[in-house]
């Protein structure tokens, strides 16, 4: 847990889960027989207890609940039996993210009058968060091959894909995982006329993973520091050779960049930016979580109350000031741990001088930098003074305008679509006043809320329509078609 109270506040989400995969692996380390592992096993137990008696006292269950009480109930004779008797086929999809206590509940419905069809994959399986257990999966095909009344089909017809696109999956499907790894086939011919597009149907693209060190490597600030430089210099790649391909007449729309997951998704929406190729991502992070929502949340929260010290350093980290990562370390060093931030910044600037824990450090701070923070404090203060007689929609607008930060979102690759997310803030502020007034704290703790599920699309613009290429995990990708993908 030590990581966590260190770790950078811009991603919580991701260090507590770090710290967790950490705990959880060293627990893995401790072996039953030791005592700390005993331990662990009674700080579990307790846990389970508490959380048990905390669901009974609400009348609630969880998803793991749903599961347990229903294969229970159907365990029980009469009800297993009604059930049973309803059901003539039983069909599972998805069968490689089944565990086993939703093997459990399949077993309890199958009867001997029904039949049983299971479809799964086993190198498709993504549930291993959910339980998911591969050896259900085996063990099903395994009993089916012994069996003299069942039957195992292997589904390898491909009628989506061209020949050579098979035979080059076949390929690196053999070598990456040999025996577990079963052919595929083109079930349909290829067409007369190929489709436009790079010839050859496939090309692999390779970067010298060595090749790359820090040294020299500058990121964009949009750019997560934690990012894997191969990661990096394959999305550079990629972006070189879609240029090349639109430079030779390939429209970019009918390009597409498939990832696995959004996880290092800021590198490959810079390198197709850099390249000009105006990406859009499809169904990607929420709306919640896209950087301007964060940027101008966290300028509307400083102008309510500049003593949140989490919202100020996102202002100020943000392209409304744009202050150095080094200043915002000497102001919270400066200001003290258990102290806030903003009479520490008051004093470096000179508008008072407040008690600090180690007022020296502001004496590093730069001339540049000072003159960054002396403006954002004067407008500051002014936004705080003409607020409450703002509308929220106004006063949206006139932070970002005051503050520059409308410029210098539109003047980056693909502004428009970022700048579209900061007006349906906009329209929010809008919608919010007409129901509940005009209240900003009232309205921020709304957005809070609205933003906890993070299921809410990005703002829809003109670009999700524009001649740009698209970016989209390989799972939602099913069923397009695209002249040109790079996964």
């Amino acid at each position: 847990m030590r990581a966590l109270r260190t770790e950078s506040r811009a991603k919580p989400l991701a260090a507590y889960r770090e710290a967790v995969e950490a705990a959880v692996s060293r627990c893995a380390e401790l072996g039953e027989g030791g005592e700390a592992y005993r331990h662990v096993a009674t700080l579990l137990e307790l846990y389970s207890g508490r959380f048990e008696a905390a669901k009974e006292r609400r009348g609630g269950i969880d998803f793991e609940d749903l599961q347990i009480l229903a294969a229970r109930l159907l365990e029980r004779a009469e009800i297993g039996e009604a059930y049973r008797s309803r059901f003539r086929h039983l069909l599972v999809d998805e069968f490689q993210d089944t565990n086993r206590l939703q093997l459990r509940l399949i077993e309890a419905l199958h009867g001997p009058r029904s039949q049983l069809v299971v479809v799964g994959d086993e190198l498709q399986s993504i549930y291993g968060f959910r339980h998911a257990d591969l050896d259900v999966f085996r063990a099903q095909r395994d009993e089916v091959e012994l069996r003299a009344d069942a039957e195992l089909m292997e589904l390898s017809g491909n009628f989506r894909s061209r020949p050579e696109l098979v035979g080059a999956v076949n390929l690196l499907g053999a070598a990456l995982l040999g025996s577990r790894y079963r052919p595929l086939r083109a079930g349909a011919a290829a067409p007369a006329e190929p489709p436009p597009g790079p010839d050859p149907a496939v090309e692999l693209l390779l970067t010298a993973r060595d090749g790359w060190d820090e040294e020299g490597i500058e990121l964009e600030p949009a750019i997560d520091a934690s990012t894997p430089l191969n990661c990096l210099a394959e999305a550079r790649a990629v972006a070189a050779r879609l240029r090349e391909l639109a430079a030779a007449g390939i429209g970019r729309g009918r390009m597409v960049v498939l990832l696995r997951a959004y996880t290092h998704l800021d590198a490959y929406e810079d390198s197709l930016e850099r390249a000009g190729l105006r990406p859009y991502v499809v169904g990607g992070r929420g709306y919640w979580s896209q950087q301007q929502v964060a940027d101008v949340t966290a300028l509307l929260r400083t102008i309510a109350n500049p003593l949140d010290d989490e919202a100020l350093f996102g202002a100020l980290a943000s392209p409304a000031v744009g202050a150095a990562p080094d200043t915002l370390w000497l102001l919270r060093m400066a200001a003290g741990r258990k102290r806030h931030v903003w009479p520490a910044l008051e004093r470096a600037v000179g508008l008072g001088e407040a008690d600090l824990t180690e007022p020296e450090r502001l004496e590093a701070i730069g001339d540049e930098e000072l003159a960054l923070l002396a403006t954002f404090a004067a407008r500051l203060t002014g936004l705080r003074e003409r607020g409450p007689r703002l509308a929220l929609a106004a006063l949206i607008e006139e932070a970002i305008t005051v503050t520059g930060y409308d410029l210098a979102v539109l003047m980056r690759p693909a502004g428009e679509a970022r700048f579209a997310n900061v007006r349906k803030l906009t329209r929010l502020g809008e919608e919010y006043e007409e129901r509940e007034g005009r209240d900003l704290r009232g309205f921020l703790d709304f957005l809070a809320a609205r933003a906890e599920g993070d299921t809410e699309a990005q703002a829809a613009t003109a670009a999700e329509g524009h001649d740009g290429v698209r970016i989209m995990t390989v799972h939602n990708a099913k069923g397009l078609e695209f002249d040109v993908v790079a996964v």
